[in-house]
């Protein structure tokens, strides 16, 4: 039952991502990373306490939803702050899309 779980989360993280690349959001990514934060914080309070699986499996699609926007925004925000001297050739690349 664990591996479902976990392809249900998984799923829901190549789903997040996908809606957020796609998705053309306004305002600043402290926001938004701040938003997802929040998000995440929530959906991942409840499994703990859940005995059902199929409410773990939802709480943990829940989160899956937020990772992936966590790590863009991490990412764009360290490109932003960083002086770009000091950046990796990983972080140069993600400039050329």
């Amino acid at each position: 039952m664990a591996a479902l779980l976990y392809v249900a989360s998984n799923c829901t993280n190549l789903v997040g991502g996908w809606v957020y690349g796609a998705w053309r959001h306004g305002g600043s990514p402290r926001r938004h990373q701040a938003a997802a934060a929040v998000c995440f914080t929530l959906a991942s309070l409840p499994p703990p306490f859940l005995d059902a699986p199929l409410a773990a499996g939802a709480t943990l699609a829940l989160t899956g939803l937020a990772v992936p926007v966590l790590l863009i925004l991490s990412c764009v925000l360290t490109r932003s702050s960083v002086p770009r001297a000091v950046l990796t050739p990983g972080v140069h690349l993600g400039q050329l899309r």
